[in-house]
């Protein structure tokens, strides 16, 4: 999933595209063979790994090499599945307890309102405790 946040400082520019004001977040559900990185406990800064507007790399050879050598690190996970993250709009969340799905890719868009309504659920009990 990718959510939009706003981005109030204008911090992390590589993260932001073409609008300053808001913050792209990819949250990945990773194959077993990137399980490890599910230890780092701090935000890995990262691109896609396709040109805008180009077909998603499945694969590390896929992924055109004027962006690997760019790169500090390269981690191959093998082949991926090439489905579209589901980029989910929170930028007027926090205010107006507003989001929307902009595109529903490997997380249908029901899942996304049904994980809403789960955690709204949650912090009523909490707040009720």
């Amino acid at each position: 999933m990718t959510v939009l946040l706003e981005n109030r400082a204008q911090r992390f520019a590589a993260a932001c595209r073409t609008d300053p004001a808001t913050l792209g977040l990819r949250v990945p559900r990773l194959p077993d063979s990137l399980a490890a990185l599910s230890a780092v406990s701090h935000p890995v800064m990262q691109s896609s790994a396709n040109r805008s507007g180009e077909p998603d790399a499945r694969s590390l050879a896929e992924v055109p090499s004027s962006m690997r050598e760019g790169v500090d690190l390269v981690l191959d996970g093998g082949e991926l599945p090439g489905t579209a993250s589901t980029v989910v709009d929170l930028r007027d969340y926090a205010l107006q307890r507003r989001w929307h799905v902009l595109r529903e890719g490997a997380l249908a868009s029901d899942a996304v309102r049904g994980a809403a309504r789960v955690q709204r659920l949650r912090t009523a009990i909490l707040r009720w405790c």
